[in-house]
């Protein structure tokens, strides 16, 4: 492949931002794959760009992601090595969890997509993890790890994970619109928006199921959020946040995406998904069916008739 082109099937890498990396030396998927989000960061920095640490950090992974793709030939075990395998049993060690781990990517309207497949062996189960949160991958097989380790040994004690769910999300516009409000019972938007125009997204999430004694530690949380039009089939991020946070009495908090806008008319699916990043926790996943976008120079139609539209 034309070196010149391969940084383009990373989603996020436009022509500009190509010409960014090319600018530091990283010409290649491999070399963005293999380069540390930090050193890229500054080496951006000193040329005059700017591009943040989890944008960058997303650029990584899914070029990671990308190489994992690529078929390994099996592997060759020499006699010495399968003898220390077998010894290493005669020792009495033995598997409490094994996995395979397929990473998988597609093209979708000139966009290239991933996601892992994950097999866990001993329960015969399957768990797939998107592209966004592929880089909880080590954090989920460990989990699966401790979860085996309890399976083995019924004298531990189960880690209680805390339950997180979105409660509400809101499309906050300028203060001449009104903000809109989607919750479980009612998943769409009042109104529609216009293309372009800025809005930010903030979720409102709540926790339950803390341990008795309380937690020791402040919960990293990261909350991220997607729109795809639903007649094109392009996805756009309408960006992340991660935020440090010690829980109190408050078991109820606000999360404030970056101003967004969505440029072309049309229909859209919004997706947010908010993770803890340092304590076992469920994932919270909340989706709004249908937004409608129109462009300024249209006609609008009726809102009510908008939110009838069922998918």
């Amino acid at each position: 492949m034309n070196s010149s082109k391969e940084l383009s099937r990373i989603r996020g890498i436009g022509t500009a931002k190509q010409r960014w990396l090319q600018a530091i030396g990283i010409t290649t998927i491999q070399a963005l794959a293999t380069t540390p989000t930090e050193a890229i960061a500054q080496q951006l920095a000193e040329k005059g760009y700017s591009a943040s640490a989890e944008e960058i950090a997303a650029w990584v992974a899914k070029a990671q992601a990308l190489l994992s793709a690529v078929s390994v030939p099996p592997e060759v075990v020499e006699p010495e090595v399968a003898q220390q395998k077998a010894d290493s049993k005669s020792d009495g060690w033995a598997a409490i969890a094994s996995f395979n781990v397929e990473f998988q990517s597609r093209k979708v309207a000139e966009t290239v997509e991933q996601r892992v497949i994950i097999r866990h062996h001993e329960t015969n189960t399957t768990e797939t993890l998107s592209e966004q949160n592929i880089h909880y991958l080590q954090q989920g097989l460990l989990e699966r790890v401790q979860m085996s380790l309890i399976a083995s040994n019924p004298a531990a004690q189960v880690p209680q994970p805390l339950t997180v769910t979105i409660t509400q999300v809101e499309l906050v516009r300028s203060r001449s619109a009104a903000t809109m409000t989607a919750t479980p019972e009612h998943r769409l938007f009042a109104e529609q928006i216009v293309a372009n125009e800025p809005f930010e997204l903030v979720a409102t999430v709540e926790f339950s199921d803390l341990p008795a004694e309380g937690l020791n530690r402040p919960l990293i949380c990261q909350l991220t959020a997607q729109a795809r039009h639903l007649s094109g089939g392009s996805t756009i991020e309408l960006g992340s946040v991660v935020k440090s946070l010690t829980l109190h009495d408050a078991m109820s908090y606000r999360f404030m995406l970056p101003e967004a806008n969505l440029p072309q008319a049309g229909a859209y699916r919004l997706h947010l998904s908010f993770t803890v990043q340092n304590a076992p926790a469920t994932v919270a996943s909340f989706k709004i069916p249908l937004l409608s976008v129109y462009q300024a120079s249209e006609l609008s139609y009726s809102a009510n008739g908008a939110c009838a539209i069922a998918l």
